[in-house]
């Protein structure tokens, strides 16, 4: 797996997917059309019905689609299947709240694929600041990134708050983003959990950054 950040020099471009990213797609598809998804967790306990497939897909494609080809070429498409729903089911959870923290150290048995290290995802109204506020946070603490996804998403939620809908955010009202960071290490549960509170607070710190300027 390479070691940028950002992997956009070698990325594919959104018309030239790579071949693993278009069977995950088709994947999502066939999997939803099979009712596989009858029993598939979100964030909050609930399931992720096939009605939604349209969205996970969506959702996985703009999350996925700048991964370099080193990086695909070292990971499965189950993989990829199961980092791009645990993400989506993830954002889901967020809900009517102002953003979602997670920190947790990825379990092959558990969430279906393999990481670097600890992985830090969040999710929140896309505003200015985000991307560079929690990699300073994280490299103040010696951790290097291995790998950061940051699919800005037009995203369409109802009134309980599920992603119903994912669209560009170029053309979107309501737009929100998605980070997933891997640092270079696996981290103990004690310091995922106050790196959580930690990442919770730099989110509002800089809501209220964004807000005066």
């Amino acid at each position: 797996m390479s070691d940028t950040i950002e992997q956009s020099a070698r990325a594919t471009t959104p018309s030239e997917l790579h071949p693993k990213i278009e069977e995950m797609l088709t994947r999502i598809g066939r999997d939803a059309e099979a009712g596989a998804w009858s029993g598939t967790q979100d964030g909050a306990g609930g399931t992720i019905g096939p009605e939604r497939a349209e969205a996970v897909a969506a959702f996985a494609r703009a999350l996925l689609r700048r991964l370099a080809d080193d990086d695909l070429q070292a990971i499965t498409t189950d993989e990829l299947l199961a980092l791009a729903t645990s993400a989506f089911a993830f954002a889901d959870s967020r809900g009517l709240e102002p953003s979602a923290v997670r920190v947790f150290n990825a379990d092959p048995d558990v969430h279906g694929y393999r990481c670097h290290g600890t992985v830090i995802e969040v999710n929140t109204d896309d505003s200015p600041f985000l991307v560079d506020s929690v990699s300073e946070e994280l490299t103040a603490r010696g951790l290097t990134i291995k790998r950061l996804l940051h699919p800005v998403i037009g995203a369409v939620r109802d009134e309980q708050g599920r992603l119903i809908g994912v669209r560009s955010g170029r053309e979107a009202e309501h737009r929100e983003s998605f980070m997933h960071f891997e640092v270079d290490r696996a981290l103990g549960d004690e310091v995922n959990a106050e790196l959580e509170t930690r990442v919770r607070r730099i989110l509002r710190d800089v809501a209220l950054v964004v807000r005066e300027w």
